[in-house]
């Protein structure tokens, strides 16, 4: 410690204790360590650090490490990597600082040395039994060392040379080191140099090539390809220290595997020393063979050999029916072997090479396929390529085909496809994949069964798309899958609850071409609701499929899936309703004639599937003035599976012209509407009817006069004075008039033709027969007007009261009084024994067994059982009737004899059976 007074005070600073280096002198690549030790009784020392300086450089500022003692160090390394990687005198300033900022510095140094080895001379070639010199010089700082405190070592390789005694220092080559090569075994080897001066060990090494005395070898073989007869030429050398030797045909001999050459020529060769053999290839299997050459030379029999390879040969041709024809490279290689070939425009290609392991591959300008691990014992016509440039393939847009097939009898590893593509050929590069057909047809050039996307990695920058593990005997191509097209339709937009859907349509592709066995799936959203079918040959399909069986809007689902290509689908809306549905039972012919007037009654069924409302009834293109709507004219309500009867009464005018009205029953509502088609036949007058006249003179006159019993015998009827009439006489009334009207239905009947139909004859003995109806029972129906809301209770009274007020009275004693009423309501229920008749091509006569009741009749009143004037008046008028009847039944059968072929020409005027059965009915 110092101190340090100024005036009564004194001041401490730092001092050195001690300050020290590990090794004064040290070599390049050591490091050298600077120790110190100072101290302050007043203060703590904060700060110890050393500028470092050389002949060439300045390093400041280097701190110090303290230990656990409190001393302070700095190790200074020279290795390469470091910056004091220098020879010289290093000068080491070491500065002492305090907490206070006092310091004080001292100085140490240290030099450093570089020790270097040389191997002056040193042969690259040595010679088997030879002395071995080897010249080293050894420097410190570029100066020689000569002192004898240096030693050396020589190795080969990892062994240690042998050195001969006492190696010494040359001015000229430095340290001469001398061993021998007795002991060493020909070949090259790293010789390494050591030597230890001072502590320091510094080595050197150098290849050194070692060989026998008398060397042998072979230069070249002309082909190592070998085949059976070849010729071969081997070039080989023949040395003595380095010296060539002459060499001669008794000096070799040759050998191939296990087989002896006989050794046609021995040629001085072009290269110096160098001699020519040439020999014939003897034959031997296919493969690896090892060529040996012999050399006898004094003391020394030498060899050297070679392998050679006898190799299978390969041809064919490449292509299989290919629209493309180009070269390809094919290349095989293995281990130990590589030969390549380019095919002809045809594929054509020929190359040999030995059998064993190879990687093949076939490379042009569209794919490159490389086979690995080959196993090739024999090649012909092996491998078979087919690259087609453009061609159509159902399910994938893409471009070209690419087709490769190997024998079976070549085993390999795996495969690696690599298909360069064209993006203006492609519809989607970034959806764009590979595509594989494991039955691909060479000769018909298509696919026999489905064409698969496989993985494969697609080089955008390259343009190309790589199958790492492609197969073999199958087709490829690059491009996106096709979109299917749903062409679907149902059968209409609008179902009823109860109805199925029908789907049909065509199974295409993008393009609109027919794609067939398409998978077609339905299904209706928000249902479980599905049903598929498959497309056929044609692209054809067809199938049902429930609706939901609920009111609502849906929407189907049409769905087509084929591998390759992309499903789609299609969305088709429909709507299911119930349905609104009456059946209107209605005749199809009404028959009146001028100032008639009757009641027709239309049922109207409910036959939908929901309740209807707010309906309206109505007729079309019948004049107001001809029909009153009695009940009802509006339906409230018609619920589901009910029915209501709608009653019209029609009231033909008596100046209503004949006519016949298409007409049509109308039942409408605010969202519904139904019509019921028939015909109102307006007839002639009926005392203008035909054929009629004489019957209607007579009737009338038997019925007006006073004596009605003279009039019955005027017209023949036969009379007698004890008629007594078993029943009453309304019951005889309704029966006799039931065989008249029978008859007459059988008179229409047997008068329709099978094509055709006299109208005018028809008309004619329709109103006959309402004549005779008029004048029996002397009914003159009177027009009335009826109130169209009246019910159908209402109109029957109203037609009662007319009738009674409408009844004629005969004679001057009430029994001669025919009951027009009883007699209205029997031809009333006549109707239907009229319309039951069987048809027969004549009007029938009336039957013998009715003319047989009425003379039955006129016994038992004979008999003077009972008598009743007004049933004997009846029976007798309608006897008269009858009579007269019969005569016209005669008459009208002549008339249709004569005119058959009239009426089958005249088709226009005929009516359908159903309407003649209809207007039968409407008459009576």
């Amino acid at each position: 410690m110092s101190l340090l007074s100024l005036g009564n005070v004194v001041y401490a600073v730092p001092a050195f204790n001690d300050v020290s280096v590990q090794t004064p002198e040290i070599w390049l690549g050591e490091s050298e360590t600077i120790f110190v030790n100072c101290s302050d009784d007043n203060s703590t020392i904060s700060n110890v650090y050393a500028d470092i300086s050389t002949a060439s450089a300045l390093f400041p500022g280097n701190s110090f490490v303290q230990d656990a003692d409190g001393l302070h160090y700095l190790v200074i390394s020279t290795e390469a990597q470091s910056n004091f990687n220098k020879v010289g005198l290093f000068d080491v300033i070491v500065y002492c600082e305090n907490e206070l900022g006092d310091s004080v510095n001292t100085s140490v140094s240290f030099t450093v040395s570089n020790l270097s080895i040389e191997i002056s001379s040193m042969e690259s070639s040595i010679y088997i039994g030879d002395i071995t010199e080897v010249d080293v010089f050894l420097r410190k700082d570029g100066n020689s060392i000569t002192s004898d405190d240096i030693s050396f070592k020589v190795f080969k390789g990892d062994s240690e040379v042998v050195l001969l005694p006492q190696p010494y220092y040359d001015f000229e080559k430095g340290w001469v080191l001398k061993f021998s090569t007795d002991t060493f075994s020909s070949g090259s080897d790293i010789f390494s140099i050591a030597a230890n001066y001072s502590g320091s060990e510094i080595s050197f090494g150098k290849v050194v090539n070692v060989y026998d005395p008398v060397d042998f070898s072979i230069l070249d073989v002309d082909d190592e390809l070998v085949t059976f007869d070849e010729i071969i030429t081997v070039m080989v050398k023949a040395t003595d220290r380095g010296d060539s030797i002459n060499i001669d045909e008794n000096q070799i001999s040759v050998r191939i595997g296990s087989t002896s050459v006989s050794v046609s020529e021995v040629l001085s060769a072009s290269a110096s020393g160098a001699y020519d053999i040439i020999f014939t290839a003897p034959s031997l299997s296919f493969g690896k063979q090892t060529l040996k050459v012999y050399f006898e030379y004094g003391n020394y029999s030498l060899s050297d050999s070679e392998s050679v390879v006898y190799v299978i040969p390969a041809s064919g041709v490449l292509f299989s029916d290919t629209d493309n024809k180009h070269v390809v490279d094919m290349k095989f290689s293995s281990d130990d072997f590589s030969t390549d070939v380019r095919t002809d425009n045809d594929g054509k290609y020929s190359l040999s090479f030995p059998p064993e392991t190879y990687d093949v591959q076939l490379k042009d300008d569209f794919s490159t396929l490389d086979i690995y691990d080959v196993e090739i014992d024999e090649f012909d016509d092996a491998i078979k390529y087919q690259s087609l440039s453009s061609t159509s393939v159902i399910g994938v847009s893409g471009q070209g085909i690419f087709y490769y097939a190997i024998a079976p009898e070549l085993d390999y590893g795996y495969a690696s496809l690599k298909i360069r593509y064209d993006p203006t050929k492609i519809n989607d590069i970034y959806s764009m994949e590979t595509y594989i057909c494991n039955e691909w047809d060479t000769g018909n050039k298509r696919c026999g069964s489905e064409w698969a996307a496989i993985d494969s990695e697609v080089d955008s920058l390259r343009k190309t798309a790589t199958v790492d593990d492609a197969a073999l005997n199958a087709a490829y191509i690059v491009g996106n899958k096709d979109t299917l097209n749903v062409g679907a339709t149902i059968d209409k937009e609008i179902y009823n609850i109860k109805e199925d859907i029908k789907i049909t349509g065509l199974s295409q592709d993008s393009t609109r071409i027919i794609v067939s066995d398409v998978m077609v799936s339905a299904s209706i959203a928000g249902t479980s609701i599905s049903a598929s079918a498959v497309s056929d040959t044609k692209g054809l399909f067809s199938f049902s499929i429930q609706n939901p069986r609920q009111e609502g809007n849906y929407t189907l689902a049409v769905n087509m899936s084929k591998d390759p290509f992309i499903s789609a689908q299609k969305i088709i809306n429909f709507e299911v309703v119930k349905k609104k549905e009456v059946a209107i039972v209605a005749p199809d012919t009404i028959r009146l004639s001028s100032g008639e007037s009757t009641e027709v009654e239309f049922l109207i069924i409910n036959t939908g599937e929901s309740d209807l409302s707010d309906l309206s009834i109505s007729l079309a293109n019948i004049p107001l003035s001809y029909y009153q709507m009695i009940y009802p004219d509006n339906i409230d309500t018609l619920k589901e599976s009910s029915e209501v009867s709608a009653v019209v009464y029609f009231d033909i005018p008596d100046n209503a012209s004949k006519e016949m009205i298409s007409s049509s029953f109308e039942l409408t509502g605010s969202d519904f509407s139904k019509k019921q088609n028939f015909v109102l036949n307006i007839l002639l007058p009926k005392n203008d009817s035909l054929d009629a006249s004489s019957v209607s003179s007579t009737v009338s006159d038997s019925l007006t006069k006073v004596s009605v019993l003279d009039k019955i015998s005027s017209i023949g009827m036969p009379t007698g004075n004890s008629i007594y009439l078993m029943a009453s006489s309304e019951v005889l009334s309704v029966a006799i008039f039931t065989i008249l009207t029978f008859s007459t239905a059988l008179f229409f009947r047997k008068r329709r033709l099978v094509n055709a139909y006299n109208v005018k004859l028809r008309e004619s003995n329709r109103l006959l027969i309402f004549n005779i109806k008029e004048h029996v029972f002397g009914i003159k129906k009177q027009k009335s007007y009826v109130n169209p809301k009246r019910d159908r209770k209402s109109l029957k009274q109203f037609k009662d009261d007319k009738d009674d007020k409408d009844d004629l009275k005969y004679s001057e004693d009430s029994n001669d009084i025919v009951d027009t009423n009883d007699t209205n309501d029997a031809l009333t229920k006549s109707e239907g024994a009229i319309m039951s008749s069987a048809p027969s091509d004549k009007v029938a006569a009336i039957p013998k067994n009715d003319a047989d009741v009425i003379d039955d009749s006129k016994e038992d009143i004979k008999d003077g059982t009972k008598k009743d004037t007004k049933s004997v008046l009846k029976l007798d008028l309608i006897a008269d009737i009858y009579t007269n009847l019969n005569t016209k039944i005669k008459d009208a059968n002549e008339m249709i004899e004569s005119d058959v072929n009239e009426d089958n020409d005249n088709d226009d005027n005929i009516s359908s059976n159903a309407d003649v059965d209809e207007s039968e009915k409407r008459v009576f």
